[in-house]
């Protein structure tokens, strides 16, 4: 799957099988998440203009694919998944995923800004995982920090409405917050997404900066899940799911420069009919740190 230019370049993973302690895991389900390095813009006193905060996002987002280096970070995720099978019979699992994530930007020339995420689990449920050993917990993610602010450009108003809403507050803090939802009828080909979708991000007043993004999709398709075999029982042909994810992000310091990555992503989702089935997870990220090798030089004796 190409991560290059599309907002569905992210995705939860249903794990199957791992090479040291390496996951290779199936395409589940499109996330979309973003990482923005910190750029101040000049403090005006009055509501900036809708083209201006979209230009300078998409501004913000270029900057990062140029200049994020690669990295590490804990990540720790608590995935879930419950319903009724078929059969009517409950059934309920959840996961606790400890791993070291990696980001790590393309060396081929002409493809600098695509940028890889790789994992080693370090424990499930508390404990190693066994090598040669499929997964038993439901979901993980993959993607977590490519392409989301190709949601919000300028050239994008033609598949989005787009509205500014200031005098709002995140946590206390006063926010600018952006508004969008994907227009009745599109052009063929171009938008991020394909299917109805609706969010907003809270900006932070002075610098754009993202502090948390929202997004609901009340039509999610699912036919890609029936090739799972821990949801195949659970969901029917043609089902639809209602989805809700958000992105929570703080400010990290990375080789001299600031930038605002990821803390918590959550998401949810469940099925549209009856009887429901619902899955999802809670992940945290904490402990960045460059991807580097280091060196000594031993005097000579």
């Amino acid at each position: 799957m190409q991560l290059g230019g599309s907002a569905e370049g992210v995705a939860l993973l249903f794990c199957g099988g791992m090479t040291e302690l390496r996951w290779r895991c199936g395409w589940l389900l499109g996330v979309v998440l973003l990482a923005l390095p910190v750029r101040g813009v000049a403090q005006t006193g009055t509501a900036p203009l809708l083209d201006d905060v979209l230009t300078k996002m998409h501004e913000h987002f270029d900057d990062y694919l140029a200049h994020v280096p690669n990295l590490y970070a804990d990540e720790h995720v608590v995935s879930s998944l419950g319903g009724e099978t078929r059969g009517d019979e409950r059934s309920s699992t959840s996961t606790e995923t400890d791993s070291l994530f990696r980001l790590k930007r393309s060396e081929k020339p002409g493809e600098e800004k695509i940028l890889s995420e790789t994992r080693l689990i370090k424990s499930v449920d508390h404990r190693p995982p066994p090598e040669g050993e499929p997964l038993s917990g439901p979901v993980l993610l993959n993607g977590v920090f490519s392409y989301a602010t190709s949601f919000f450009s300028v050239e994008l108003k033609r598949c989005y409405d787009y509205k500014l809403v200031t005098g709002r507050k995140l946590s206390g803090r006063p926010v600018l917050t952006l508004e969008y939802a994907m227009k009745p009828i599109v052009p063929r080909g171009g938008c991020p997404v394909h299917e109805p979708h609706s969010g907003r991000v809270f900006l932070e007043p002075e610098s754009l900066e993202v502090l948390r993004m929202e997004q609901k999709r009340p039509h999610h398709e699912l036919t890609d899940l029936m090739n799972k075999p821990m949801l195949r029982r659970l969901i029917h042909e043609g089902e639809t799911g209602n989805w809700e994810w958000s992105i929570d992000y703080a400010p990290v310091e990375l080789d001299g420069k600031t930038f605002w990555m990821p803390k918590t992503i959550f998401s949810n989702m469940s099925t549209n009919n009856v009887p429901m089935v619902h899955w999802g997870f809670l992940a945290t990220y904490k402990n960045y740190h460059l991807m580097t090798s280091h060196s000594t030089i031993l005097p000579v004796e």
